[in-house]
């Protein structure tokens, strides 16, 4: 994984939100930063990168579809259901 991807995962808080799995995909969106609707927001990763980089993300990934999470810097986590739009 590129440097500036792992300092992105490293230094700002980190979002995911949980949909139906779909065309071998596990369901997750995962992501730092602000949300865009660009069509190459999302880049592939390995689940075993990501675990490498906030391991505490693992307690999170088997929540339900509907619900997502985010995770502070601090740690401080907060999990709700996803809004749909």
């Amino acid at each position: 994984m590129e440097n500036s991807l792992w300092s992105r995962f490293i230094d700002n808080p980190i979002h995911g939100s949980r949909h139906s799995p779909q065309h071998g995909q596990t369901g997750w969106d995962i992501w730092t930063g602000d949300l865009t609707e660009s069509n190459n927001f999302f880049s592939p990763m390995k689940a075993s990168d990501l675990l490498q980089i906030r391991p505490e993300l693992i307690q999170y990934l088997g929540l339900d579809v509907g619900l997502q999470f985010t995770i502070h810097k601090d740690g401080i986590a907060l999990v709700c259901e996803k809004n749909e739009e």
